[in-house]
Protein backbone atom coordinates (compact mmCIF):
# COMPACT_ATOMS: atom_id res chain seq x y z
CA UNK A 1 0.00 0.00 0.00
CA UNK A 2 1.18 3.42 -1.34
CA UNK A 3 1.12 5.75 1.72
CA UNK A 4 2.92 9.43 0.51
CA UNK A 5 2.99 12.20 2.45
CA UNK A 6 0.72 15.17 1.10
CA UNK A 7 1.23 19.23 1.86
CA UNK A 8 -2.44 20.32 3.33
CA UNK A 9 -1.97 23.45 0.97
CA UNK A 10 -2.36 21.62 -2.26
CA UNK A 11 -4.46 18.81 -0.91
CA UNK A 12 -7.20 21.35 -0.65
CA UNK A 13 -6.89 22.53 -4.48
CA UNK A 14 -9.66 20.97 -6.51
CA UNK A 15 -8.63 18.53 -9.18
CA UNK A 16 -5.14 18.53 -7.69
CA UNK A 17 -3.90 14.93 -6.61
CA UNK A 18 -0.19 14.78 -5.22
CA UNK A 19 1.77 12.76 -3.10
CA UNK A 20 5.58 13.07 -1.85
CA UNK A 21 6.02 9.00 -1.70
CA UNK A 22 8.01 7.12 0.25
CA UNK A 23 9.30 3.48 -0.02
CA UNK A 24 6.49 1.60 1.14
CA UNK A 25 4.42 -0.42 -1.17
CA UNK A 26 6.77 -1.13 -3.96
CA UNK A 27 7.89 -3.70 -5.99
CA UNK A 28 11.75 -3.28 -6.06
CA UNK A 29 13.81 -5.84 -3.63
CA UNK A 30 17.80 -6.17 -2.58
CA UNK A 31 19.34 -2.72 -2.35
CA UNK A 32 16.13 -1.31 -4.28
CA UNK A 33 13.66 -2.35 -1.59
CA UNK A 34 10.60 -0.78 -1.83
CA UNK A 35 9.03 2.12 -4.67
CA UNK A 36 11.84 2.51 -6.18
CA UNK A 37 11.04 4.78 -9.38
CA UNK A 38 14.36 5.71 -11.03
CA UNK A 39 14.03 4.24 -14.21
CA UNK A 40 17.77 5.32 -14.57
CA UNK A 41 18.85 3.00 -11.59
CA UNK A 42 19.86 -0.55 -11.94
CA UNK A 43 17.18 -2.29 -10.03
CA UNK A 44 14.79 -4.20 -12.37
CA UNK A 45 13.15 -2.46 -15.00
CA UNK A 46 10.21 -4.38 -14.80
CA UNK A 47 9.75 -3.51 -11.14
CA UNK A 48 10.42 0.08 -11.72
CA UNK A 49 7.49 -0.31 -14.37
CA UNK A 50 5.46 -1.61 -11.89
CA UNK A 51 6.07 0.72 -9.03
CA UNK A 52 5.53 4.24 -11.53
CA UNK A 53 2.12 2.39 -12.63
CA UNK A 54 0.91 2.05 -9.03
CA UNK A 55 1.98 5.63 -8.30
CA UNK A 56 -0.21 6.52 -11.73
CA UNK A 57 -2.77 4.64 -10.25
CA UNK A 58 -2.46 6.47 -7.21
CA UNK A 59 -2.99 9.71 -8.49
CA UNK A 60 -5.82 8.60 -10.72
CA UNK A 61 -3.60 9.40 -13.94
CA UNK A 62 -5.09 8.43 -17.43
CA UNK A 63 -1.58 6.75 -18.45
CA UNK A 64 -0.09 4.18 -16.60
CA UNK A 65 3.30 5.93 -15.69
CA UNK A 66 4.09 9.00 -14.71
CA UNK A 67 6.50 11.61 -16.60
CA UNK A 68 9.78 12.16 -14.96
CA UNK A 69 13.06 13.86 -16.39
CA UNK A 70 16.71 12.90 -16.80
CA UNK A 71 17.35 15.03 -13.65
CA UNK A 72 20.69 17.24 -14.43
CA UNK A 73 21.42 20.00 -11.66
CA UNK A 74 20.14 23.09 -13.70
CA UNK A 75 18.01 25.51 -14.44
CA UNK A 76 15.63 24.58 -16.92
CA UNK A 77 11.67 24.14 -16.54
CA UNK A 78 9.94 21.93 -19.18
CA UNK A 79 6.27 22.15 -20.09
CA UNK A 80 4.88 18.37 -21.22
CA UNK A 81 1.28 17.57 -22.75
CA UNK A 82 1.93 14.19 -23.08
CA UNK A 83 3.63 10.89 -21.79
CA UNK A 84 7.39 10.90 -22.58
CA UNK A 85 8.60 7.02 -23.00
CA UNK A 86 11.31 6.76 -20.93
CA UNK A 87 14.20 7.11 -23.52
CA UNK A 88 13.10 9.95 -24.29
CA UNK A 89 12.88 11.85 -20.91
CA UNK A 90 13.88 15.59 -21.40
CA UNK A 91 17.29 16.55 -19.82
CA UNK A 92 15.52 19.07 -17.37
CA UNK A 93 15.12 19.59 -13.34
CA UNK A 94 11.49 20.69 -13.08
CA UNK A 95 8.51 19.64 -14.98
CA UNK A 96 4.84 20.94 -15.10
CA UNK A 97 1.67 20.01 -17.39
CA UNK A 98 -1.98 21.92 -17.77
CA UNK A 99 -3.08 18.24 -19.29
CA UNK A 100 -5.68 16.74 -16.85
CA UNK A 101 -4.44 13.06 -15.73
CA UNK A 102 -1.02 13.28 -16.67
CA UNK A 103 1.07 12.72 -14.01
CA UNK A 104 4.17 14.55 -13.56
CA UNK A 105 6.63 14.01 -11.12
CA UNK A 106 10.50 14.80 -9.93
CA UNK A 107 12.58 11.93 -8.48
CA UNK A 108 15.25 12.39 -5.47
CA UNK A 109 17.14 10.21 -3.51
CA UNK A 110 16.76 8.74 0.00
CA UNK A 111 20.43 8.38 0.69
Amino acid sequence: MLVPIEAHCLSDLPGIRHGFFTRAGGASQGIYAGLNCGPGSKDDPLHVTENRARVAQYLRAQHADVVTLYQVHSAVAITVSEPIAGADRPRADAVVTRTPGLAVGALTADC
